[in-house]
C-alpha cells in the first residue's frame, strides 16, 4: 500500500488527512482512546503537507509525506483489525472513516483509459 500512497500529491494527502480527521471526529467509536490519539496526528500532518512555497523545503515535505503514510497505515490497521472480529455494522463504520483513503487507493489502482 505504501508504494501506491507515494503517488499522491502532498495537497491530496493533506485533503485526505483532513477528511479522515473529520470522519473520525464524527465517528461514535472515537471515544476509544486508541482512535482519539490519531486526531492530533492527522491535524498536524495535514498542516505540514499544506505548507507551500519557500516555507516548504523538499526535506520537510518528504518527512511529512513519510509521516502521513505511517499514520494512514497504522490507522487502517487499528480500524480494520478489530472490525474483522466484529459484525458488519462495525466494519462499515471503519470503512466510512477511511473512505477518503480507500477512494484514493481505488483511483490509483484503476487502469488508465487508453485514448487513441
Amino acid at each position: 500500500m505504501s508504494a501506491e500512497l507515494s503517488n499522491l500529491s502532498p495537497s491530496t494527502k493533506a485533503d485526505i488527512a483532513r477528511q479522515i480527521h473529520s470522519n473520525l471526529k464524527a465517528f461514535e467509536g472515537c471515544s476509544e482512546p486508541g482512535l482519539r490519539a490519531f486526531l492530533p496526528q492527522l491535524a498536524a500532518v495535514a498542516d505540514k503537507l499544506s505548507i507551500s512555497g519557500e516555507a516548504a523545503t523538499a526535506r520537510a515535505l518528504r518527512t511529512a509525506e513519510a509521516e502521513w503514510a505511517e499514520i494512514m497505515i497504522r490507522l487502517r490497521g487499528h480500524i480494520s483489525c478489530p472490525a474483522k472480529k466484529m459484525d458488519a455494522p462495525t466494519q462499515n463504520d471503519g470503512k466510512a472513516v477511511l473512505k477518503p483513503l480507500l477512494d484514493a487507493l481505488h483511483t490509483l489502482r484503476s487502469p488508465m483509459p487508453t485514448v487513441f
